[in-house]
Parts: structure tokens; sequence; C-alpha cells
């Protein structure tokens, strides 16, 4: 769909594309992240502008698409065996809150934040 915006799309022009192809506005409830996982195989531009909307002055952000990624930078989710060795190597403490994993679960947080083979690597070296 964001090809078809060389100049870029904002999230309203992106949803009514979406509503034009038979996407309902309740199937498009995770767009967003949707939107955030597309960069992970592709290189989206986003640019911020102001426009006029309604007679009032807006801050809009666009998205461009650029083209494919040439390698992937997220290398999948982690394991539930990996994500239990750091669990163990962090004694049950966030790494970067120290609060405990199980009152806020951080970890899963953490996991989210770090590849793959970070995590790999932190357990490794605990």
């Amino acid at each position: 769909m964001l090809k078809q915006f060389p100049e870029g799309a904002s999230g309203g022009q992106i949803r009514q594309e979406l509503e034009k192809e038979g996407l309902k506005p309740e199937e498009q409830t995770h767009l967003d992240r949707r939107k955030r996982d597309l960069k992970k195989w592709f290189v989206i531009q986003k640019i911020k502008i102001g426009q006029v909307l309604d007679g009032k002055q807006r801050n809009v952000t666009l998205y461009k698409y650029i083209g494919p990624r040439r390698t992937v930078t997220d290398e999948g989710q982690v394991d539930s065996k990996t994500r239990a060795q750091v669990i163990r190597a962090a004694h049950g403490r966030c790494q970067m809150c120290q609060d405990n994993v199980h009152a806020y679960f951080c970890v899963v947080d953490i996991c989210s934040n770090l590849s793959r083979r970070d995590l790999i690597s932190a357990s490794a070296n605990a």
C-alpha cells in the first residue's frame, strides 16, 4: 500500500486505503504495531511535516516506503528455553530496573528490546 504513495502516507491515509480494500476498522486494531513490524524487513522512512487539516495546523507523520532491507533486523521471537536461562542468570531480577520479574514481567520487555544473539550471550556469560 505504501508503494502507491511515493511521497509518503499518513496513518489516516493508510487506514482509509485499507478500508477501500475491504479491511474493516475493527480489523485494524493492531495497525500501529504492524507498521513497526514492517521496519524489520523494509526500510520505511518517517517524515514529520506540518499540515493544515480542517483549518488547523497539525503535525503529521508520513510513512514512506524506501525498499527492502538487505538484512533482516530481527531474528525472531525468543524461545522459552532461552528466556528461562536469562531469568535464571538474572536471579529473577530485571537488569534495567532491578524489579522482580514475576511482579512486572520485565524480562518480557527486555527480551523485546534485545536481539536473540544478545540474550544467548547474556545467558552464556552468567
